[in-house]
């Protein structure tokens, strides 16, 4: 009877360490996924942040607000 308990005790340490390398590895895989898709995010931003260089404020600056407003546009 002793011996069972033996390879139950095995059996749980092997099941144990599996499910703990079966869990860092989906971890893993979940935050390279997530790397990416923040890499991408920061593309998009990158883009945006020149397209919004290339606009031109200027005739806004001189633009008459609203009736009731401070004569600025901003």
């Amino acid at each position: 009877m002793t011996m069972l308990w033996l390879w139950v005790l095995i059996a749980a340490l092997v099941g144990g360490l599996a499910l703990t390398v079966w869990g860092l590895w989906w971890l893993w895989h979940k935050v390279t996924a997530l790397a990416a898709e923040l890499e991408r995010l920061l593309g998009r931003l990158e883009e945006a942040a020149q397209i919004l260089e290339k606009v031109d404020l200027d005739p806004l600056d001189g633009a008459v607000s609203h009736p009731g407003g401070h004569d600025t546009a901003w």
